[in-house]
């Protein structure tokens, strides 16, 4: 992880979040000294540079339409994390 330039994430929805051994992964790599540090006005910032991420999702059913989207949770926390946590750039 540390040493990519893009970052692919491959996942399926299980039980409408990420698999285990995903969430296993972000545990180990979203650590205060290695992934992000706060600076001394308290401050996230992000230690792993500038890195592009693709994310591929596998899911049955419509998630896509407005009454069940919120219930799509995999896409919507991997983005989260992505961005807001490694501060990495989503391409797609």
């Amino acid at each position: 992880m540390t040493s990519a330039d893009v970052l692919v994430f491959a996942f399926p929805l299980w039980n409408l979040t990420i698999p285990s051994a995903l969430q296993a992964f972000i545990n180990y790599n979203l650590q205060a000294s290695f992934s992000f540090k706060y600076n001394e006005q308290g401050q996230k910032e992000f230690l792993l540079g500038s890195k592009k991420v693709i994310l591929l999702n596998a899911r049955g059913g419509l998630y896509s339409l407005t009454e069940v989207s919120a219930m799509e949770m995999a896409v919507n926390y991997m983005r989260i994390v992505v961005q807001n946590f490694f501060g990495f750039e989503i391409l797609d």
